[in-house]
């Protein structure tokens, strides 16, 4: 048990008592830091500049499968091409994305 002194309230992390006498107790509410938030945005940045330095050809398939989520036969009617043309472009455009995003974080 944890000692107060008079002037000291009760913690934010302490339980709390329900009206029928039980201890309810709550982890405390994570939120990002401010450092975390910024990171996160640059982290998406260098991603959407690495998609955006992709051949258009390879950038339109892997935004309409990666990012907006249409199915092959979906893309096939979008862009009137094959199934097959899709998947290989798709390679080729995670595989030009990879390469990209190595040199953007240092080859992580």
């Amino acid at each position: 048990m944890k000692v107060r002194f008079h002037r000291e309230g009760p913690s934010l992390n302490d339980p709390v008592q329900t009206k029928d006498g039980r201890l309810r107790i709550e982890p405390p509410a994570y939120e990002p830091s401010i450092a975390e938030h910024l990171e996160k945005r640059e982290v998406q940045a260098i991603v959407h500049e690495c998609i955006n330095h992709l051949d258009a050809e390879y950038r339109e398939v892997l935004v309409l499968r990666d990012i907006q989520g249409f199915s092959y036969e979906e893309i096939r009617d979008i862009l009137k091409i094959p199934d097959g043309t899709i998947k290989s472009r798709l390679f080729r455009a995670r595989d030009a994305l990879k390469d990209r995003l190595k040199k953007a974080f240092g080859g992580l």
